[in-house]
């Protein structure tokens, strides 16, 4: 899990982020976007938050908006759920595990 992703969209941070997962699946349409292998990408990513002050703001709004999807509680709910899940069909199953 990008920490440091999550950290800056709760701080409502214009972000230019990496096209590589999971960062887009974290940050969805909240950020800009690059290729980290490509300097020119990086650059032009860059320069769309700073020339455009609608654009950085907006984005800020949304960054800040989608990390609060991202809680503790969620996390545990789903994984308790998922855990809930996996005993359920293996006691359903006709094949029996050691």
């Amino acid at each position: 899990m990008p920490n440091t992703l999550l950290e800056a969209m709760a701080a409502g941070m214009p972000i230019a982020c990496s096209i590589r997962g999971p960062m887009p699946e974290v940050l969805g349409e909240a950020g800009v976007y690059f290729d980290p292998e490509s300097s020119q990408e990086i650059a032009v990513a860059a320069r769309e938050l700073l020339d455009d002050p609608a654009v950085r703001e907006r984005k800020a709004w949304a960054a800040y908006q989608r990390a609060k999807f991202f809680t503790w509680e969620r996390c545990a709910r789903e994984t308790f759920d998922f855990l809930a899940q996996v005993v359920k069909e293996r006691a359903e199953s006709p094949i029996r595990f050691r």
